[in-house]
């Protein structure tokens, strides 16, 4: 297989979650010179929001190659395929067209929440390392057939779970947990938002 699975493992675990960490840059740097042969191809499956976010990041990695992306919504591909530019990137409404791609190394599965966990089967089978957002499944059953087809075809699979893995948010639990935090009279917590969604408003600290 083309390049590191452990480094894909490493990369799509952490550097995804960060969008461009330092980390990330000083190991993407190290790897500008690859051979086209040495890069990574990555199919989406899945290009709405969540996927042109992860689109967006691997479109600016010089040791990955988009290849293939898939959408049963014109729109969401169109958009994706604009993202692309001029890069030869072939556009499909069946997953299971993108899985037969040789030159797909690994996908980015970020579809509605119940196709998860049969398009990441489908993909071990095929293959593919695999990057999957969260949930992985719907079932506990549906959990342990995905982990018995990674672990049977001998993939790497990482669930997008940033808000357990990155750093930023390991640094926070740890400040929680330290004996500093227990003086500490004021707290500010911030939200994202959606264009449904409206912020609460600020409050003043409680007296006690």
């Amino acid at each position: 297989m083309k390049g590191s699975r452990r480094w894909f493992l490493r990369t799509v675990g952490g550097a995804v979650a960060t969008f461009g960490s330092a980390l990330w840059a000083q190991e993407a740097t190290s790897r500008q010179r690859l051979s086209p042969n040495d890069k990574l191809g990555i199919g989406f499956i899945g290009v709405g929001g969540m996927g042109r976010g992860h689109l967006g990041w691997f479109l600016a990695q010089p040791d990955c190659d988009v290849v293939a992306l898939c959408d049963v919504d014109e729109r969401a591909l169109a958009e994706a395929k604009r993202m692309c530019g001029d890069r030869p990137v072939a556009v499909y409404k069946d997953y299971r067209q993108l899985l037969e791609r040789k030159d797909v190394d690994a996908v980015v599965i970020a579809t509605p929440d119940h196709w998860h966990a049969l398009i990441a089967i489908h993909a071990a089978e095929a293959g593919k390392d695999i990057y999957c957002e969260k949930p992985m499944t719907h079932t506990i059953e549906e959990g342990r057939q995905l982990v018995n087809a990674v672990r049977r075809y001998g993939r790497v699979f990482q669930l997008g779970t940033q808000q357990r893995a990155a750093d930023h948010f390991r640094r926070a639990v740890e400040l929680v947990r330290s004996a500093n935090w227990a003086k500490s009279s004021c707290a500010v917590a911030g939200s994202a938002t959606t264009r449904t969604a409206t912020m609460c408003p600020n409050n003043p600290c409680p007296k006690s």
